[in-house]
């Protein structure tokens, strides 16, 4: 498959223009935005987007600076992909970017099974840890690698001071958005071994749930409300 792109950037188009191999496995268009998800050659991810110039944490920005942070991070043990080029393009009401990331090569799940919440649990607890939130958990998300669930999307994600507030607030929203992706049967499986991984009550880990849900909930409401 030939892939048109509009990048100017002298690595990307090096990439795209040299490949032999390219497969879109995700291709989504929004009231005001774009994007576009490649795979290349099974070595890189490449993404484009086109959005309306109206948000400040743009995903792309988001996704380079936590995998150039966790680089950084001596302790951190899990595989990383790698942040080839980022190109940004803003005219005066759209902003275009083209990002490219090197490609784990494992086993991408449909969907979480029995057997991985226990890897989950361990996954996202060693990543606070490092003061990390993914907070979008599909298993799409997540690359299993010698049997282990590695993150290789972040494009939702935040760096937060573990057991801090703020931290507790998004661990939440993280659990809330994670209970819409599994049973029930599997998330009290989750909650429980995360639990017991922390060392945090299950409370705790639930009152912070339950308010990302009432937020969520009150906001529904009040668009039903004014619509």
């Amino acid at each position: 498959m030939e892939l048109v792109t509009s990048a100017k950037s002298s690595e990307i188009r090096k990439i795209i223009e040299n490949s032999t191999d390219i497969s879109v496995y995700s291709d989504r268009h929004y009231t005001n935005s774009w994007r576009r998800t490649s795979l290349v050659d099974k070595k890189y991810v490449f993404k484009e987007f086109d959005y309306k110039d109206k948000v400040r944490n743009y995903i792309w920005n988001v996704e380079a600076d936590i995998i150039d942070y966790l680089h950084k991070v001596k302790e951190y043990k899990l595989p990383l992909p790698d942040n080839i080029d980022l190109e940004i393009r803003k005219s005066k009401k759209r902003v275009k970017a083209f990002y490219v990331k090197s490609f784990l090569d494992g086993k991408i799940n449909k969907k979480y099974e029995d057997g991985h919440i226990t890897d989950l649990a361990n996954t996202l607890f060693y990543l606070h840890q490092h003061d990390v939130l993914v907070l979008d958990v599909g298993s799409e998300n997540f690359v299993e690698i010698d049997g282990k669930l590695c993150p290789f999307d972040f494009g939702m994600g935040k760096i937060l001071k573990y057991n801090s507030l703020s931290f507790k607030k998004s661990r939440g929203e993280e659990f809330f958005r994670l209970s819409h992706v599994i049973d029930e049967a599997k998330f009290n499986a989750f909650i429980k071994e995360y639990s017991r991984l922390s060392g945090v009550s299950i409370f705790e880990l639930m009152l912070f749930y339950k308010l990302h849900d009432f937020k969520q909930g009150f906001r529904s409401f009040r668009k039903r409300l004014f619509k």
